[in-house]
């Protein structure tokens, strides 16, 4: 506790297991390795690091892994976990980190099961500089992350696969990735839109995208469903592309005709742009991929009111009924 430098310094180090340590108020890192493998980082309370409070380092020549499990880290003025290298990171609790969340580096990771609240920046963050040939393979799974001041994931030359994941409330974007970055998505949960929930699969390559808690009124002839996602293209080449598919409830098309579901985007005025090959109204699912962006997306469809008759009256009677 109240260490100047590194709570807990590993150089060369393998073999090696760090747990149930609590380390406070350090000068910089609260644990730091470098060069080392087959490290074990579990159980630990990281809290008040003047640094980051987990960094892993290895060198390029050095394919071994750090897990990094069941760590309770708050209030680091800098990231709470910067791992650089392929590391496993499952379980683990984050709040009030100073930069992100997770901040992945130059490495393949996976990110299982951890829960990420109150990070200035980005709730995670992937980066590859300069290595556009080899891009970062990361898969997060079963993940949470909320209240981010800037984006729930940030991705820069990467390739990304988000399942079963939750994300709230980041202050600019739920999803940014850029400079040559894909997304794959599964059961994403954005948030509420004008319902709560809006959950997501989708493929993207430099989107960024969000929840759209404001949408834009309805066209006099259609209804939306309360299913809303704000995409904006990242990249000024003309290769981007979000193939989207939402995902409802039986609720959200109570009113409507399901069957003229279509997905819509509104730059100012809004535009049918159909639906794709992969919609499934038994399954409660939408498809389109956007490749010529606009602002707000989302499903629409004509309500199910209809005329009371569906055959018009008779212009005339030739008599009076009468009794018989």
């Amino acid at each position: 506790r109240g260490v100047g430098n590194n709570g807990l310094d590993l150089e060369d180090a393998s073999n090696v297991v760090v747990n149930e340590s609590v380390i406070l108020d350090t000068g910089s890192a609260g644990i730091y390795t470098q060069a080392g493998g087959d490290i074990v980082i579990e159980s630990n309370v990281i809290r008040r690091t003047t640094g980051v409070g987990i960094r892993v380092f290895q060198s390029f020549a050095n394919n071994n892994i750090t897990y990094i499990r069941d760590n309770v880290i708050t209030d680091t003025s800098s990231t709470a976990i910067n791992s650089v290298r392929a590391s496993i990171t499952v379980n683990n609790t984050i709040r009030r980190s100073g930069r992100h969340g997770i901040y992945v580096q130059d490495s393949d990771a996976r990110l299982l099961d951890n829960r990420i609240v109150d990070s200035t920046e980005s709730g995670i963050r992937f980066n590859n500089p300069g290595l556009a040939s080899n891009p970062t393979n990361v898969s997060i799974e079963n993940t949470t992350i909320k209240s981010s001041g800037r984006n729930g994931i940030r991705a820069i030359d990467s390739v990304v696969g988000v399942n079963d994941t939750t994300i709230r409330g980041s202050d600019k974007r739920t999803l940014k990735f850029s400079r040559d970055s894909t997304v794959r998505t599964r059961d994403l949960d954005i948030g509420p839109s004008s319902a709560a929930n809006t959950t997501l699969d989708l493929e993207a390559l430099d989107v960024s995208l969000t929840n759209e808690t404001a949408p834009p009124a309805d066209p006099g002839s259609e209804a939306n469903i309360s299913r809303f996602v704000n995409a904006t293209n990242e990249s000024s080449a003309a290769s981007s592309y979000l193939n989207v598919t939402f995902e409802y409830t039986n609720g959200d098309v109570s009113g409507v005709d399901e069957s003229t579901l279509s997905v819509w985007k509104n730059n100012g005025t809004w535009t049918e742009l159909g639906a794709g090959p992969a919609t499934d109204p038994a399954q409660n699912r939408i498809q389109f991929n956007v490749t010529n962006f606009g602002s707000v997306f989302a499903p629409l469809a004509g309500d199910d009111t209809g005329p009371l008759f569906t055959d018009p009256l008779t212009d005339s009677f030739s008599a009076p009924p009468t009794n018989t």
